[in-house]
């Protein structure tokens, strides 16, 4: 198994799980970012560091799609790092028991899918890997026999009590590079681009 980052969630997160049934905000769910600078007052490609720095992206392809890939990949790689150094839990199974321990009240797979971002078959997957490790504990739910509701167990909560600080330091290290107006203009630009890419998927 595995883990991920919170505040408390989820929602979940310090990771960035959502305390919404989607993991990420709607642009009306978040803060009103300051004015935007101008153009001449942004870093030009050539003043940003080699490192930073991106190639020009094939003919026809997005250069943010490209931006956004490479920043998964490097997000991913280096939480799973942590993960594999500090945990047995997938950041799958991080985020289900994130969501759990703060939740009101057991909680339903659907649910689950829509609050850590991941797809149904992980979810299940880690879902049934966390019962079996005595992580999580199910129930039928009274409504609907054939659905279950899960809840973080005893163990499951040491556990991620246990890397939760861990999670925490990734978190302010990672978000202490931006300064509060610079995450403000980046949660808003994704929101932009999530609700456009939601609409041609919708039409």
């Amino acid at each position: 198994m595995r883990l991920e980052k919170q505040s408390g969630p989820d929602g979940i997160d310090s990771d960035g799980i959502g305390e919404s049934t989607s993991p990420f905000q709607s642009n009306s769910g978040l803060p009103s970012p300051p004015t935007c600078p101008s153009a001449a007052s942004l870093p030009s490609a050539q003043a940003l560091p080699s490192t930073q720095a991106l190639p020009s992206p094939p003919a026809g392809a997005s250069q943010l799609h490209m931006l956004a890939s490479r920043l998964k990949r490097m997000m991913d790689a280096d939480i799973n790092t942590l993960l594999a150094k500090h945990s047995t839990l997938s950041l799958p199974e991080w985020r289900i028991l994130a969501v759990l321990r703060d939740g009101t009240a057991p909680m339903g797979q659907k649910e689950l899918v829509a609050r850590i971002g991941f797809a149904q078959g992980q979810t299940s997957r880690s879902v049934d890997a966390l019962r079996a490790g005595g992580l999580i504990l199910t129930r039928h739910c009274t409504t609907d026999r054939r659905s279950r509701q899960y809840r973080i167990s005893p163990q499951g909560l040491v556990q991620f009590n246990a890397f939760l600080p861990y999670m925490e330091e990734r978190r302010d290290a990672l978000e202490g590079v931006l300064n509060p107006a610079e995450i403000g203009y980046f949660e808003t630009a994704a929101a932009k681009l999530l609700e456009a890419l939601e609409a041609r998927q919708n039409t």
